[in-house]
């Protein structure tokens, strides 16, 4: 039978059944499995014992005082029934680091180290007083005082007392930082030793039982202060074609729950915990006219009314309107749907308990097997890692690293460059998660034919989907953004225009040994927003978008059909051999997206390239804007 954890009293002393078990959480449970999750851990530990017939209570205590009481569940095996589960917190202590200690927390090393700094502060405290004693005595010295021929002996004796002074003052600080470092180091050691032994919490469980007989009792628990996070380390060949890019999922795994895990299966889980899981509701929008007439004062009270009485009261009064007789508003439902994480709580602990349950209740003692690496996808959005073999995780919060898997996924390689900004060239891998893996956000290391390049981030992907991936620049293509030429004319009879033509080179050169493909070079030209100038490119030779004619519309039987009618993407231009022009910016990443609609507003093209081996590929960009004589143009 299994129930939810019940806030209740302590069971009084003098009311408890006839056969009491008392049970240690560290001593006498043996973990069976743990679900780490991003934020926290679900823990399964099975008891043993043994019950008599009637009323058992089991008193279950050094549970972690990182438990959430609301996650507690008992589930078991055997010939007894659970019927209520309490819990006891232990009194509240002092915390130091988010643990709980004792209020003796201390050790030989560090009273020595505490009687250390405090004569280290008063011997620094008499040498900076001793300075001051020396600087106020020079300063109090008078011209008749000091005979002209003993002042260059006055003036080294203070020079080498005063030097003396300020060397012992220096070490003395010195001495002072590093006493007070040692005893944080020590403080924090003793902290830890201590808060691991600190196990606050107490669960009380209602056991009855028709006969005496053994028992099985598992308790399921989350935990906090337990999470695991994705490090990845991805390998690129460059050099060799048709190379798959290979990334090596790990996983790093920390708690700091105070108790040790000491040989037990881990399950790693990629879903979030989730506690408000309620659909959020839009409120109405309201607009209206702003009134800015001064506002009308207020009339005087009339004679005879007082202020409580009936005018004070429906005008918004002390006491009338919005007082106490005003009916507060009513709260939004705060009721949580689903189980502990946003999903069923018994789909992960019930089979996990259940396997567990199964291999203690074995009698012939044969060994856990190692799990292989298994996957489950949960509606192509989370998974669940099972790592293989047992793990010892300690609860010090110091990391854990295991490997997930070792993926060899094809890439697509870009050279992007936006000289305008920055002549460096910028190699991107777009990687297709092609595996059952779905990958978390999360830091990765770069290695480029061997070499390492950076540190960077890894983005959430699910299976199929593709991502970017920034390699860093290639120095090996270079390229040089040549000045600006501009060139200035009038034109028209009546009405007059003034014309500026600009132009612009681009040399890129490829020094490596092998040809290069998909190099892309990003510009742009100005983009008016007055109707009075016109801009035009006249190289590369691009035409916009031309809008298709309006019986489109009307023959499309779709929304999809009438949108892809409605705007024709206009068709690349070949400049020169290799090298390919258009609108945008270029980027085939996996966040891109095709909007016809919007090519060529925003000014910006680019260059497709193709580079041979050691040969400079050079680009012009050259564009036009008019606008009538007179106006200055802002921008330019």
């Amino acid at each position: 039978m299994t129930i939810e954890a019940q806030s209740q009293p302590p069971v009084d002393a003098e009311v408890l059944p006839s056969n009491s078990v008392k049970l240690s959480a560290q001593k006498d449970g043996k973990i069976l499995s743990v679900s780490v999750y991003t934020g926290r851990a679900e823990v399964t530990r099975l008891f043993k014992f043994n019950v008599q017939a009637g009323q058992n209570q089991v008193i279950v205590s050094e549970l972690p005082i990182s438990i959430d009481q609301q996650s507690f569940r008992v589930e078991g095996r055997g010939i007894a029934t659970i019927h209520d589960v309490t819990f006891i917190a232990a009194t509240a202590r002092p915390m130091f680091g988010g643990v709980n200690v004792t209020n003796s927390v201390t050790s030989a090393k560090l009273t020595e180290l505490g009687l250390a700094h405090t004569r280290t502060s008063q011997a620094l405290t008499r040498a900076k007083k001793a300075l001051a004693f020396v600087d106020t005595y020079l300063g109090s010295l008078k011209p008749d005082d000091v005979a002209l021929s003993s002042l260059s002996s006055v003036v080294d004796g203070y020079e080498a007392a005063a030097e003396k002074l300020d060397a012992k003052v220096l070490e003395l600080e010195l001495l002072q930082r590093q006493q007070s470092k040692e005893i944080d180091e020590e403080t924090k050691s003793l902290t830890r030793l201590s808060g691991k032994k600190q196990f606050g919490l107490t669960a009380q469980i209602g056991v009855s039982a028709n006969e005496e007989g053994e028992v099985e009792v598992a308790l399921m628990y989350a935990i906090t202060d337990t999470a695991w996070s994705p490090d990845y380390d991805v390998r690129v060949t460059i050099a060799k074609n048709n190379e798959p890019v290979t990334l090596v999922y790990k996983a790093s795994i920390r708690q700091n729950s105070g108790e040790d895990w000491v040989g037990v299966p881990i399950t790693l889980e990629t879903v979030s915990p989730s506690f408000g899981v309620n659909i959020p509701k839009l409120l109405p929008w309201r607009v209206s006219i702003i009134d800015n007439r001064p506002p009308v004062p207020p009339p005087r009270p009339q004679r005879g009314v007082g202020i409580f009485g009936a005018a004070t009261a429906t005008q918004g009064g002390l006491f009338g309107g919005g007082g106490f007789g005003a009916t507060p508003a009513s709260s939004g439902n705060t009721n949580i749907g689903g189980g502990l994480f946003g999903l069923n709580p018994l789909e992960h602990q019930e089979r996990d308990a259940a396997a567990g349950l199964r291999q203690q209740s074995g009698a012939d003692g044969t060994a856990m097997q190692h799990r292989s690496l298994e996957v489950s996808s949960k509606n192509d959005v989370n998974a669940t890692f099972s790592v293989p073999g047992l793990m010892t995780i300690p609860g010090d919060n110091t990391p854990r690293k295991v490997t997930i898997a070792e993926l060899s996924l094809d890439a697509a390689f870009e050279w992007v460059c936006v000289p305008k900004h920055d002549t460096k060239v910028y190699l991107k891998a777009i990687i297709k998660n092609a595996s059952e893996y779905a990958l978390l956000r999360g830091p990765s290391t770069m290695h480029l034919d061997g070499s390492f390049i950076a540190r960077s981030t890894i983005p959430a992907a699910s299976p199929d989907e593709s991502f970017d991936c920034p390699l860093g620049p290639d120095p090996s293509i270079r390229v040089t953004y040549h000045p600006l030429v501009k060139k200035i004319s009038q034109t028209g009879f009546l009405t007059k225009s003034i014309k500026y033509v600009f132009s612009r080179r681009i040399t890129m050169y490829n020094a490596k040994a092998q040809s290069v493909e998909n190099v892309i070079v990003v510009d742009q030209i100005p983009v008016s927003e007055d109707a009075a100038i016109e801009v035009k490119l006249v190289s590369p030779a691009l035409e916009l978008p031309a809008p298709s004619a309006g019986t489109a519309s009307a023959q499309s039987s779709t929304w999809a059909e009438k949108k892809a009618d409605s705007t024709k993407a206009p068709a690349p231009v070949e400049v020169s051999e290799g090298v390919v022009a258009q609108w945008g910016d270029g980027v085939v990443g996996a966040d891109s997206h095709g909007d016809m609609g919007a090519i060529g507003k925003d000014g910006k093209l680019h260059w497709k390239c193709s580079l041979p081996p050691q040969e400079k590929v050079t680009l012009e960009l050259k564009w036009e804007v008019s606008a009538p004589v007179g106006n200055d143009i802002m921008g330019l």
